[in-house]
């Protein structure tokens, strides 16, 4: 049995309504899944596909692009809080359909940059609106709509990021050779833009309130058994007993939450970027043919990782769960810094890819956690700004993950996999005082 203080004790069923079909939450899940997806053309995994083609027509190096997107991943980070903000004053549904215009116009403008400071700001405005802005509100979306089966919903979200990103990259690879790079842009934005912004019009409401329903789909108080009461968890929901953003940085819980998914993308963007550096520092000569071969298993462990990981989180509580995500992204580290060590007749690829996969499996179940929780521990009322927080600091974490690892392989004379030991080490005070996670009084 979950402890009085988990994030989401259930209440007695005779006190709650069957999540049932009727409830018109299920039909903002797909809502939210779909734009999660379309978050995918300002992710690193597709990005990518781009930097071959955008450095020869720019005549960059490989550097110079790199710092490009340092940058316009650290200024995209500065403004999403402000997004949370507006989205808890103006509703969501206003919010997200001005992020789906400004996305698709980005994508268009990005592939008209014609240098570096061009590329840049480009970099920075698909990074801010797609990556950080619409990747919020689709988890804002069902945090407004999902309570105790915040996690199960969370997860088909993920599942469906996961399948894209899988499949996504090779159409990606595909279109640019029929039309050229700044084409494909143009196209992924009136894409994105066709795909969301119809559903935005006919299907997106903002929360259950306006649809005369309740959180969860549950049923109006004076329905309850005479006699009966609600569960003081269940009454702390109903009540919206809400955190400020100034409120939450007050609390421990917080600061915890904040900064254990963020370490998960220092680690994961470092790993993606510099795949084919690392593998060459390994002495594997064509790798761009083994590129494939180890990033693989991160999308398809991120897929599968859900349809259990959602479940643990409406069960148990993040103190449980937490660290376990921790350790694994620790120890998908720990398989990169043994890739080149041959150890167990294993070569580079083999353990650079059980090394994505295992993080595949920690991002999965970091997801499920973090983003339910957020909303569980501090409420809906003021869940776009707190949100947005968290994303900020998440964004400009995937900034540094890239510039940290191979820095820290200059220094240390090209050796990658002495910096993932660094990484690993900094992954166990973390996981320590997740242990210690629990849900926060309104006192602090």
């Amino acid at each position: 049995m979950p402890a009085p203080e988990d994030p989401h004790p259930l209440a007695p069923r005779s006190a709650e309504a069957p999540l049932g079909s009727s409830y018109y939450g299920y039909r903002m899940v797909p809502v939210a899944v779909l734009a999660m997806i379309c978050t995918l053309p300002a992710q690193t995994i597709l990005v990518s596909q781009f930097n071959t083609p955008i450095r020869e027509a720019l005549g960059l190096s490989l550097s110079q692009i790199s710092a490009a997107y340092l940058i316009g991943t650290s200024l995209a980070a500065l403004p999403l809080t402000l997004v949370g903000q507006a989205a808890d004053r103006f509703g969501l549904r206003v919010v997200l359909a001005s992020v789906v215009c400004a996305f698709a116009a980005a994508l268009t403008l990005l592939g008209q940059a014609r240098g570096i400071v061009s590329l840049t700001l480009g970099f920075a405005a698909i990074r801010f609106l797609g990556q950080g802005s619409l990747g919020m509100l689709a988890s804002h979306t069902l945090a407004m709509w999902f309570e105790r089966r915040l996690g199960v919903m969370e997860s088909a979200k993920h599942i469906g990021f996961s399948v894209g990103a899988l499949v996504l990259p090779t159409l990606t690879v595909a279109l640019i050779e029929a039309r050229g790079w700044r084409q494909a842009l143009a196209i992924m934005g009136a894409s994105v833009a066709g795909l969301l912004l119809p559903l935005v019009a006919i299907v997106f409401r903002n929360r259950p309130e306006e649809v005369g329903q309740r959180l969860d789909g549950d049923p109006p108080r004076s329905s309850a058994a005479p006699g009966e009461e609600l569960s003081p968890a269940r009454k702390e929901v109903d009540q919206e007993l809400a955190f400020t953003l100034r409120e939450a940085l007050g609390t421990r819980a917080f600061w915890i939450l904040l900064f254990a998914g963020p370490f998960l993308g220092v680690v994961g963007t470092a790993m993606l970027f510099h795949t084919q550096p690392i593998l060459a520092s390994f002495g594997i000569e064509d790798t761009a043919a083994a590129t494939p071969f180890v990033q693989a298993p991160w999308p398809i462990a991120l897929a599968l990782t859900p349809f259990v990981s959602g479940w643990l989180a409406d069960t148990y509580p993040a103190r449980r769960l937490l660290p376990i995500a921790v350790v694994l992204g620790a120890l998908s580290c720990a398989c990169f810094a043994l890739a080149g060590q041959g150890l167990l007749g294993g070569s580079p690829v083999a353990w650079m890819g059980i090394g994505m996969g295992v993080f595949g499996v920690s991002g999965g179940l970091m997801q499920s956690v973090t983003g339910p929780t957020l909303a569980r521990y501090f409420g809906r009322t003021h869940h776009g700004a707190i949100r947005g927080l968290s994303i900020t600091v998440a964004v400009a974490a995937t900034a540094t993950g890239p510039f940290l690892l191979s820095e820290g392989a200059s220094v240390a004379g090209g050796r990658f996999d002495l910096v993932f030991v660094v990484f690993a080490l900094a992954a166990l005070p973390l996981a320590l005082a997740a242990l210690t996670l629990h849900r926060p009084s309104k006192a602090g």
